[in-house]
């Protein structure tokens, strides 16, 4: 079926976004699957295609089903026969069609109606209601005939109301409409403004020492300090290695390949669409590390300008942070409200904006898997083929496992591209230094750690206990693939047969819990898989140094950390909906042990 099409000036039906109501709006510009419209009250918002409807009669009975498309209609304008201006003033007046007497009609109206009329003045803008509040019953009605003979009747119905009622309405409209941003109400974390400033400081240097300790044949140690390269060491040609490789992956990004996917409703009641495309960027990186392998393009450069690409990455860091706050600043709407303090510092490191976007690219869902991601996968096969210079071709199986275990585990998450759609760091979490710099420069420095460590430090492994690890990896990623799985699945179609008998707990929200299968063992039986399989990756290096073992155990730390806060964000969503499935699920990660 054909997309509408709307001319700019036209008068539509849209959605009112977090209500289900439609109100009349004004096309400002028709976009790719949405519209951007000016509601009666001046609210400007863009709404989704599929939720914008042309203006619609709503005729009495006498008009003829053959003639009265309006009756066939199944819109949800339909539904609702809301023609109120705007919610602002929403539930002054209703359309019904014209009965056997006009007083019957008045009684049907009234009995399912209750209309409160708001103050004039805009909620959105921050200001209070009027306090006058109505305290008599009454009913008027008009009708008149179309143009086709066909006849409508408007009635209007106001009734008493309390002081409670225009409370919930107006509360009701505030939660439901994006207002002028607000100073988040949450806690701070992490420390506040001063414990994120030294984060700021203590890890890039984290980042920065992790190669200073460990970059060289037999000296991966913290047992002593290391001398500080020629500061011409931190900007090398590894810098034009970065640019390009971020500027490929948004060529890619940008690319009109792949099925478009909505994100989860936002508080507005918008849903962002994304380009789904990262598995076949993850092939073309590939595919284009073999033609630089096949046309003898020295790949191990990336071995020697080490240094240089951490500092690149960490300039990235910088700069994509201060960009997105600064649109933050100039859009001032999509406010994360984690990142909404008016505290500077922290702002800025939380992510002052939820979705941060320029156009079509959205900052956050590039970031969060393609240069980091993928770059981290590109790093391994780099240091494999340092491995192969020094040793005349011959490939370590240590190396062997590395590579194959880090790539299975970015494969698998672009391969399931969609299910980030729904975690906490699209959801909930503003795009600031925090997680800018987690993509860009911690996970693919830190995460491709083993395999330059066995570049300098070769390991020989055993047969029993490549057999061993290789199980271990195999338990891991059962369960985390498995979990993982299950939650898409119920997510998309709880009511599925696989669902029908599984053991699930209803929230106020009128959404379930699942309590069985993966999630009745554990509460982030995703979380151990994860956990297990860095412990199989990191395996290989053996234990001659504790540094390649610095990832697993500051996964488990993250993880652990962010159970805790996962916890305290579903209490809040669910209640005593979320304590009832903690004593159903008494084990958070490990079972009987945490």
């Amino acid at each position: 079926m054909s997309k509408a099409k709307f001319s700019v000036g036209e008068t539509v039906w849209a959605l009112w976004p977090g209500s289900k109501k439609y109100y009349e709006a004004e096309v400002l510009e028709q976009r790719k699957n949405a519209v951007y419209v000016n509601f009666k009250d001046g609210f400007k918002t863009e709404v989704p295609l599929r939720q914008t409807f042309k203006e619609q009669r709503f005729r009495s009975r006498s008009t003829s089903p053959a003639r009265s498309p309006a009756r066939r209609s199944r819109s949800p304008a339909r539904r609702s026969r809301s023609r109120s201006r705007s919610p602002a003033r929403s539930g002054g007046r209703r359309q019904t069609r014209k009965s056997t007497s006009e007083e019957s009609l008045v009684e049907k109206v009234t009995q399912q109606s209750v209309a409160v009329t708001p103050s004039r003045r805009s909620p959105r803008r921050g200001r209070t209601p009027e306090k006058k509040i109505e305290q008599t019953s009454v009913v008027t009605s008009s009708s008149k005939v179309t143009s086709d003979g066909s006849s409508v009747t408007t009635v209007r119905v106001t009734r008493s109301v309390t002081k409670k009622l225009i409370t919930e309405e107006k509360e009701a409209l505030l939660s439901a409409t994006e207002m002028k941003p607000t100073k988040s109400k949450h806690g701070y974390e992490f420390g506040g403004p001063v414990g994120v400033f030294f984060m700021m400081l203590a890890l890039p240097a984290v980042v920065v020492l992790s190669y200073l300790f460990c970059n060289g044949e037999g000296s991966c140690t913290v047992r002593r300090w290391p001398s500080l390269p020629p500061i011409k060491e931190f900007f090398n040609v590894g810098h034009l290695i970065v640019d390009g490789w971020i500027i490929l992956q948004v060529i890619i990004y940008m690319l009109p390949i792949g099925k478009v996917a909505y994100g989860r409703a936002l508080s507005d009641g918008t849903q962002l669409d994304y380009r789904l495309n990262g598995f076949l960027a993850l092939m073309l990186s590939v595919i284009g590390f073999a033609a630089c392998v096949y046309f003898k393009v020295y790949v191990a450069l990336v071995y020697d300008t080490f240094l240089g690409i951490i500092t690149a990455t960490l300039i990235w860091s910088v700069l994509v942070s201060v960009t997105v706050y600064v649109m933050a600043g100039m859009q001032k709407k999509g406010l994360s409200p984690g990142g909404n303090t008016g505290n500077v510092v922290y702002d800025f490191f939380m992510g002052h904006q939820l979705n941060p976007r320029w156009g079509k690219f959205d900052f956050k869902f590039f970031f969060e898997v393609r240069p980091g991601l993928i770059g981290w996968v590109m790093i391994n096969f780099c240091m494999a083929a340092k491995e192969l210079y020094r040793k005349d071709g011959e490939l370590s199986t240590a190396m062997i496992l590395v590579c194959i275990f880090h790539f299975i585990y970015v494969a698998d998450c672009l391969f399931y591209e969609s299910s980030i759609l729904s975690t906490m760091d699209i959801i909930e979490e503003g795009f600031g230094f925090m997680l800018a710099f987690g993509d860009i420069s911690w996970v693919p420095v830190l995460y491709s750690l083993q395999a330059r460590y066995l570049v300098d430090n070769p390991n020989k492994l055993h047969w029993i206990t490549t057999a061993a690890i290789i199980v271990l990896f195999v338990i891991g990623y059962a369960i985390f693939r498995g979990s993982n799985s299950q939650k898409d699945r119920f997510r998309t179609d709880p009511g599925s047969e696989e669902f029908q008998d599984a053991e699930t707990i209803l929230t106020s929200s009128g959404r379930r819990l699942l309590a069985s299968g993966w999630w009745g063992v554990v509460r982030h039986p995703n979380y151990l898989g994860d956990i297990i399989m860095a412990f199989a990756w990191t395996l290989p290096c053996g234990s001659s140094s504790l540094i390649p073992f610095f990832y697993p155990v500051y996964l488990t730390i993250l993880l652990v950390h962010r159970e805790l806060r996962d916890e305290a964000s579903n209490r809040r969503k669910y209640g005593a909906s979320w304590d009832e499935y903690c004593r159903r699920v008494p084990y958070r990660i490990l079972p009987k042990v945490f």
